[in-house]
């Protein structure tokens, strides 16, 4: 987040972290909103990154910062930990679905997958 922050950009960048530390740091950072994930973690390291995706983007909406329609670009890594950040997806903000309080935390199991790739297998030509 504070790499991207160098560059000043017009948006907002929120940075979603399990570290207390990170997320009292990204205060630092110009235009870096840090949300501080404190839920359990999940075995499979990509749905757990789709959660903590989905639940940042909920705390977004929920404060108005995004809407739906609204595009958000997500950098994330193919893999846990600093140093694997490789990848750049960009999705539209769909309308309100998935979560069951207003914390955030009950995610429904019909939500889409955001980090993990298909299988090339599953594409017909």
């Amino acid at each position: 987040a504070h790499l991207i922050a160098r560059y000043r950009p017009r948006c907002h960048i929120i940075a979603i972290t399990r570290q207390e530390v990170t997320a009292r740091q990204a205060h630092l950072w110009r235009g870096v909103l840090p949300f501080y994930y404190s839920a359990q973690r999940e075995v499979n390291w990509t749905d757990d990154m789709d959660l903590r995706l989905h639940w940042g983007m909920a705390c977004a909406r929920k404060r108005q910062i995004l809407k739906t329609g609204d595009y958000v670009i997500i950098v994330t890594g193919w893999r846990a930990g600093s140093g694997a950040t490789n990848t750049l997806r960009v999705i539209q903000i769909e309308p309100e679905s998935g979560y069951t309080d207003a914390e955030g935390t009950g995610l429904a199991a019909n939500l889409r997958q955001i980090v993990s790739v298909p299988s090339l297998g599953q594409f017909k030509d």
